[in-house]
């Protein structure tokens, strides 16, 4: 039996609050400042996914770049999506195909006031694994654009 969107939705917020909600990527670029890239959920009243993003860099130093919230909008029957932090803010909806994945379609408004359109998938893998997969469209070919894979793991300790 298939659950219904927001049931799926739900599921897939409990997976990722669950132990706290901390998920880390670490980057196979050696060239990215960055050792480690941390989401942070936690499940709000109403439905409503709350979390972070962060950078720990090299040095130790810990940088917030977005706050995230996803949220049931009734008027529309849809899960909202937005993203703000220093770097500018995005907004959109999130679907969820089954309780293991949710596909994010969004437009990015950077600080500076280039805008772009982003899709990113996120599928369980397991418990302890999540894959993110991302598109930005581009303008210029009408094409979307793959974007590096990210594989975030469940359970690690960072320094704050």
């Amino acid at each position: 039996m298939k659950n219904e969107p927001m049931e799926n939705a739900r599921l897939f917020f409990k997976k990722l609050e669950k132990n706290g909600g901390s998920w880390v990527h670490f980057p196979n670029d050696t060239t990215v400042a960055f050792g480690a890239f941390i989401m942070k959920f936690e499940l709000m009243e109403g439905d409503t996914l709350s979390g972070e993003i962060l950078g720990s860099s090299k040095s130790g130093d810990t940088i917030l770049f977005w706050t995230i919230r996803e949220y049931h909008d009734a008027k529309k029957d849809s899960i909202f999506f937005e993203q703000k932090g220093g770097y500018g803010s995005a907004s959109g909806f999130s679907f969820f195909p089954d309780a293991l994945k949710r596909e994010s379609h969004f437009k990015m408004t950077y600080s500076n006031g280039t805008m772009e359109m982003h899709k990113d998938t996120h599928t369980f893998l397991n418990d302890s694994t999540l894959l993110t997969k991302s598109q930005i469209f581009d303008d210029k070919s009408q094409k979307w654009i793959k974007q590096p894979d990210a594989t975030w793991t469940f359970n690690h300790t960072i320094k704050k």
